[in-house]
């Protein structure tokens, strides 16, 4: 299989294009979990690289004013 090569620095079009690269990729069998650790990198890092929103809740501590 070949190398997708992300970068950090926004160009014009690059999450497009990043975007692109991995469909093709994982049309292959590449997952996100595996990109994640070919880059050494963490599956939130990589999804924010694809331009990939996480929907999920968030669960946020607030403490209470006594």
């Amino acid at each position: 299989m070949g190398h997708l090569v992300l970068h950090s620095e926004a160009t014009p079009g690059g999450t497009v294009q990043e975007r692109e690269a991995y469909a093709l990729a994982s049309e292959a069998g590449l997952t996100i979990s595996r990109l994640a650790r070919e880059l050494a990198w963490g599956v939130p890092r990589v999804r924010e690289m694809l331009g990939m929103v996480d929907r999920r809740p968030v669960l946020e501590l607030v403490s209470g004013g006594a």
